[in-house]
């Protein structure tokens, strides 16, 4: 019987595998509609789109010979730092675990969220707004990667935690704004009150995930920047 043991086991195993096969269409179908990727996907699309124009910035200002509008570029990132941290370097240090989370939240909830991208989205222009945080980013990325690539790689989970909780807030903000700036196009004969009202109850519970993956997030970037100075020495 104990040669029925080792089989057993990997049976288990195997069961717990395909359980959590990613490319199962029923777990993909369940972490889409989790995460509302149709609702999101534009936005997704669009950051990536800011960090391609970002790197593209900073091939043309080598090209040129004239870095000083790469370092125009990131005077420009430097005073937005306070709403548009860079993930993983602003925390980069060997501070309490504690101190860097509470930092952290407070950067991507408060002012990276809600004033960075949910309000422009509530005004329509979160367009711009994650095309520009992005572009800014991606300036930055080529930079990183020759003074310190191991970091690039450090910044990824956190970089994608980034961009699906952004494009949350995104949608969720012009979601809210479009009901209220454009309540018959959007939701057809129906008032700007009750246009609102529909636009918040199908918002608000996405921007909700956005926050819950800002604080994943930023426990998972306290980490990682309190492992990154040892790492890197």
């Amino acid at each position: 019987m104990s040669h029925l043991v080792p089989n057993c086991q990997a049976w288990k195993i195997n069961v717990l595998y395909a359980s959590f096969d990613l490319k199962d269409p029923v777990i993909s179908l369940r972490l889409s509609a989790v995460i509302e990727w149709p609702r999101i996907k534009w936005y997704v699309s669009l950051s990536i789109v800011g960090l391609i124009i970002g790197i593209g910035i900073w091939i043309c200002s080598l090209l040129k010979g004239s870095p000083e509008d790469l370092w125009s570029l990131l005077d420009i990132h430097y005073v937005m730092r306070m709403i548009y941290p860079v993930p993983l370097l602003s925390v980069m240090g060997q501070n309490p675990l504690k101190d860097k989370i509470t930092c952290l939240l407070n950067y991507s909830i408060l002012r990276k969220c809600i004033l960075g991208m949910f309000v422009p989205g509530l005004l329509n222009l979160a367009m711009p707004a994650i095309i520009f945080r992005y572009m800014l980013l991606g300036a930055l990325i080529p930079i990183i990667i020759i003074d310190a690539p191991y970091i690039l790689l450090l910044m990824l989970p956190p970089l994608i935690l980034d961009v699906l909780g952004l494009s949350m807030a995104a949608a969720a903000g012009e979601g809210i704004g479009r009901a209220w700036l454009l309540p018959r196009r959007t939701y057809g004969d129906v008032g700007r009150i009750e246009a609102l009202k529909i636009g918040a109850a199908n918002s608000l519970p996405l921007m909700l995930k956005a926050i819950l993956i800002f604080v994943l997030s930023s426990i998972l970037e306290a980490l990682l920047g309190y492992v990154t100075p040892p790492f890197l020495s």
